[in-house]
């Protein structure tokens, strides 16, 4: 009973940013496709078209690694907007936040986005 009781907790404490506040592949299904998920990380390929944009969702601390050159603009709740310019090779650690984003350049940007739960 013990051990069960250990292991739901465990759970529920990695679960828990996610709870916080959306989950991007559901606030924005056209941006975030799920690549791989498993109980210690989830790997999205993102794709932002130009003036595309994601409402507010929430992140555990996560790497963003550039595929395509872009430039989106991210709001953490609460915040000023940071422009975050990359180019392919580039790689980002973001801490836990809750986030919107939107693709200010004039390209498509391809990221892949893991989340380490």
């Amino acid at each position: 009973m013990k051990h069960k009781l250990l292991l739901i907790l465990s759970f529920v404490v990695v679960s828990a940013p996610l709870t916080i506040g959306q989950d991007p592949a559901k606030v924005g299904p056209t941006v975030y496709r799920q690549k791989l998920a498993n109980e210690r990380t989830r790997v999205f390929e993102i794709t932002f078209k130009p003036g595309q944009s994601i409402g507010m969702h929430a992140h555990p601390d996560h790497v963003v690694y550039i595929l395509t050159a872009g430039t989106l603009a991210i709001t953490e709740q609460g915040k000023k907007p940071v422009t975050l310019k990359g180019k392919p090779g580039d790689t980002f650690f973001l801490p836990a936040q809750k986030h919107s984003a939107k693709n200010v350049g004039k390209t498509t940007m391809k990221a892949l986005v893991t989340e380490l739960r």
